[in-house]
């Protein structure tokens, strides 16, 4: 299996002849009967707005109630006074090596190179994968990551940690945008490398990528001061959810496009998954 289909939008024979259309309708729906080039498709519709849209507010109301809760009971109990131990310890423990490691192990879920990678997808993705779709779903992944994490972050408004802290954020510490950006990006891009390819040497670098970013974002975030321990699960557990979200708003805009009789989708834009169907995982 590969991700490179045979389609060829110049040679694919025409299945029907197209009725005469006005210049408008031209613009905005592929021809009934033809089959439309790859590149033409998108995995979302105008309802999969709507669908993020409530998916931000149940997300975002669900993350505050338990920033509230985590700093209303959490905090002051015992195993909240243990959890802040922990970054005691952290900061007792620094050395100019170890300071500059965890810098490091940052720099991954860095705004600057957020955006810079995904500016590099949009050229990338088309050019190899000869689609939108994987490109469209980490970047719906991760608004939708970003928008929650910013809403629920102003509202809970948790101090960080009292201990010196080795770098700045203009946010709030509930929960980690920095764990959620770390899972929401990396782990995405596992995904999307396991549905295009079988090459067990891509998907086991992939993998890899994909487990050490986020572990070492754990611990960095940490160790810099920036986070509890429960802001980091916070962050693991947005990210995951993010994910979650818009792969089913993905299927299930590739589902409508899949039923429009009008449209005839190349075999390559049909799903998100390529890989034959025993061996896929849906989420």
């Amino acid at each position: 299996m590969t991700s490179l289909l045979d389609y060829n939008p110049r040679t694919e024979p025409i299945m029907t002849q197209a009725p005469d259309r006005t210049p408008i309708a031209r613009l905005f729906k592929p021809r009934p009967g033809y089959i439309q080039h790859p590149l033409k498709a998108w995995p979302y519709t105008w309802s999969s707005v709507g669908w993020f849209l409530a998916a931000f507010i149940a997300m975002t109301a669900l993350w505050t109630l338990v920033g509230a809760a985590i700093v209303t009971w959490f905090e002051p109990s015992s195993i909240g006074q243990a959890e802040a131990e922990i970054n005691f310890w952290l900061e007792d423990n620094r050395s100019d090596f170890l300071n500059t490691v965890a810098k490091v192990l940052s720099i991954p879920s860095d705004t600057p190179v957020k955006i810079g990678l995904v500016v590099a997808m949009i050229v990338v993705f088309p050019l190899v994968l000869r689609r939108w779709h994987d490109w469209a779903f980490l970047i719906g992944a991760l608004i939708l990551e970003v928008s929650v994490y910013g809403a629920a972050s102003s509202i809970v408004g948790r101090s960080r940690p009292d201990v010196e802290r080795l770098t700045t954020a203009p946010t709030q510490s509930f929960p980690s945008g920095h764990m959620a950006a770390a899972i929401t990006f990396y782990l995405g891009l596992v995904m999307v490398v396991y549905w295009n390819t079988n090459s067990q040497l891509w998907r086991r670098l992939s993998l890899g990528v994909g487990i050490l970013i986020p572990v070492g974002m754990f611990v960095s975030r940490l160790y810099l001061g920036m986070h509890y321990v429960s802001d980091m699960i916070g962050g693991i557990a947005l990210g995951v959810v993010s994910l979650i979200v818009a792969y089913n708003i993905a299927q299930d805009g590739l589902a409508d496009h899949n039923a429009d009789e009008d449209r005839i989708q190349a075999p390559q834009v049909q799903k998100l998954d390529l890989t034959p169907d025993d061996e896929r995982i849906d989420l």
